[in-house]
């Protein structure tokens, strides 16, 4: 009985353990974790961004990043309000929150940018470049994401990308070369650009403007071969008809 009742406490620890969430170095320590999870869940982005507000400008951008994963810890699917809420009321972090968020869940790399910059639109290059440097996998999408929910925020995450992603520069700037100046949203010029990237293609070989999923501009090549004599022409009995064989095709 006895050995059976340890068995059994054995494996309800085991279940508490799973159940509980991992605790690593950037939560053990933090100290907004206690305060935050006192509140209810819609009462989190207004307290996170309130405790951001107010604290010491030299310390500011180090509580953003703990706010944001206490925010996490406490409740999840607090996390992309939080982000908006602490940009709308301290723009300058929403690079930091939107980052932060993006660290724990990199699958959502794209929404914490696009609710970041939506709450702080003059910040976009800066929260493109951020979340793009914390999951360059994303970056392209994250791109996209932020630049279009801003009104003339296409230059703008465009230039983010480009901070994040240089190896992208080259394909960039060749997919603003072929895009119409009215054409040329963050959206088009990514997609142009991976294009060209996926293809191999290089301005040097692409014979002049396309569209943004279309193909290059047909060139001259194998097995084209120029004609250097005049075509003979062979009539069916074979015989080989005179260049100067005046013809007359006009009724008898």
């Amino acid at each position: 009985m006895k050995t059976s009742l340890t068995l059994i406490a054995i494996v309800f620890s085991g279940c508490l353990a799973q159940a509980a969430p991992a605790v690593g170095p950037a939560f053990s320590s933090n100290p907004y974790i206690v305060s935050l999870e006192r509140l209810r869940a819609p009462e989190l982005p207004a307290r996170a961004a309130r405790i951001v507000a107010e604290a010491e400008e030299e310390a500011r951008a180090e509580t953003t990043r703990q706010v944001v994963l206490a925010a996490y810890r406490v409740n999840r699917a607090s996390l992309l309000p939080v982000v908006g809420a602490i940009s709308r009321a301290t723009p300058s972090v929403a690079p930091i929150a939107a980052a932060t968020a993006a660290s724990q869940q990199p699958e959502m790399a794209r929404y914490a940018a696009r609710s970041a910059a939506a709450a702080a639109p003059g910040e976009v290059t800066r929260i493109v470049e951020a979340v793009g440097r914390e999951v360059p996998a994303e970056a392209p999408n994250v791109a996209i994401s932020a630049g279009s929910v801003v009104p003339q925020g296409d230059r703008a995450a465009i230039e983010g990308f480009r901070k994040a992603s240089p190896d992208w520069n080259v394909a960039i700037d060749e997919a603003q070369r072929d895009l119409p100046a009215a054409d040329q949203t963050v959206s088009k010029v990514v997609v142009r650009a991976k294009w060209l990237i996926a293809h191999g293609q290089s301005r040097s070989d692409v014979a002049g403007p396309v569209g943004p999923m279309s193909d290059p501009v047909a060139k001259k090549g194998p097995p084209f071969q120029p004609i250097t004599q005049p075509p003979t022409v062979i009539e069916p009995n074979g015989n080989e008809v005179p260049d100067d064989w005046i013809r007359d095709y006009s009724k008898p």
